[in-house]
């Protein structure tokens, strides 16, 4: 059962996704605590989002989508695709705390579950879709 499981992507795309998330969140996290006073949050976002961007591309190559070639290709369009969800995230992290008051970590934790599903569909068609 386990193997069946494991052998469906969208699975695997949840696992990586999972440790992705938490790596994304606590690196921060991290960020913010020790740099909270005198870094804004976006820009710590902006620091957070390479970090955890390089991490993700790689537990999905890996993990979710089990491709290991594509080498500067593939990490150039996995990095459009979370250019796209930063050009989201940050606006909404800037809305969300400013206009309705949330901290940021709690900003960015609804952020992050937010952003799961459409970041899956992009590099399922377009990071690591199939190429002729």
């Amino acid at each position: 059962m386990m193997r069946r499981l494991l052998g469906d992507r969208k699975v695997r795309y949840l696992l990586a996704g999972g440790w992705n998330t938490v790596f994304g969140y606590v690196v921060f996290t991290v960020l913010y605590e020790l740099a909270g006073k005198r870094i804004h949050y976006l820009l710590i976002l902006a620091i957070s989002h390479v970090l955890a961007v390089t991490n993700a591309f790689f537990s999905y190559r890996r993990m979710a989508f089990r491709d290991g070639a594509g080498g500067w290709p593939a990490y150039l369009r996995f990095n459009l695709v979370y250019l796209a969800i930063f050009a989201i995230n940050a606006p909404g992290l800037y809305f969300l705390v400013r206009f309705l008051g949330l901290s940021p970590l709690l900003a960015q934790g609804i952020l992050f579950v937010l952003t799961t599903v459409s970041s899956y569909l992009l590099h399922s068609r377009f990071t690591f879709a199939s190429r002729p």
